[in-house]
C-alpha cells in the first residue's frame, strides 16, 4: 500500500507568484507519523516553548537554523518527496494535483494507494467532487490500482504536516531563502510546469 499525502505552500498564482504542490510518499504511514510526532513534541512543545496543535514551516517563532534541522531529519524518514512548482497564472490547483500524481506514480504503478490531501476551497466544487475528479483521472490513466482519495483537515493528519514542511521549504529554497543545498538536489524530485510543459508524462 502507497500512502500519498500533499499539501501547497502559497497561493494557485497570479502570474509570478510562486506556488509549490508537494506531495510525501511513504509505504511505512506508522513510522513516518510516530517519528514526525517524537521530533515535534521534543523540538517545540517541551521545555514551554509555547507551540500547540499543528506546528507549520511557516511558523514566525521558528528559526532558520531549526527549520533547515527539521527538514534534515525529516528527510532521514521514510519518505520520498515529490514537488510540482510554477509561477505561471494559467493553472488550475486540480491541474497540479494531476501532474503531481503523475510524477509520482510514474512508471511504476502500486496496487493500491492512499491519497490524503489537505482540505481547501475549489471554487465551483464540493469536497466530494474534487476527491471523485481525482479518483477518475488515477482510474482512468491508473486503471489497475485501487484508489482512495479524501481531503482531510491537517491538524489531525501527520502525513499532510510533513508535506506542509517540505512545501514551504521548497517554495523557500527556491525563492533564494535557506540553506537546503544538497538535501534537496538529492533528496527530492521536482518538476517545474510552465505554460509549454504542462501536463507531466514519464518519458
Amino acid at each position: 500500500m502507497l500512502h500519498v499525502f500533499i499539501d501547497e505552500s502559497g497561493n494557485v498564482p497570479s502570474t509570478g507568484e510562486l506556488f509549490v504542490l508537494c506531495a510525501v510518499v511513504t509505504e511505512d504511514v506508522k513510522l513516518m507519523a510516530r517519528m514526525y510526532e517524537k521530533w515535534i513534541v521534543n523540538h517545540f512543545r517541551e521545555k514551554g516553548r509555547g507551540f500547540r496543535g499543528e506546528v507549520k514551516y511557516s511558523d514566525g517563532r521558528i528559526s532558520p537554523a531549526m527549520r533547515e534541522k527539521t527538514i534534515a531529519f525529516l528527510l532521514g524518514m521514510p519518505v520520498k518527496v515529490y514537488a510540482v512548482t510554477s509561477k505561471s497564472g494559467f493553472f488550475e490547483y486540480l491541474e497540479y494535483v494531476t501532474t503531481l500524481l503523475t510524477l509520482v506514480l510514474g512508471k511504476n504503478t502500486p496496487e493500491s494507494m492512499t491519497l490524503l490531501l489537505d482540505n481547501r476551497s475549489i471554487k465551483g466544487m464540493k469536497t466530494h467532487q474534487v476527491e471523485e475528479y481525482i479518483e477518475d483521472f488515477l482510474q482512468k490513466d491508473f486503471s489497475n490500482m485501487h484508489v482512495y482519495v479524501r481531503m482531510v483537515d491537517s491538524e489531525v493528519m501527520r502525513g499532510v504536516q510533513v508535506a506542509d514542511w517540505f512545501a514551504g521549504a521548497i517554495r523557500a529554497s527556491e525563492c533564494g531563502i535557506g540553506n537546503y543545498g544538497e538535501l534537496f538536489t538529492q533528496n527530492i524530485i521536482l518538476y517545474k510546469i510552465t505554460p509549454k510543459n504542462r501536463g507531466y508524462r514519464e518519458k
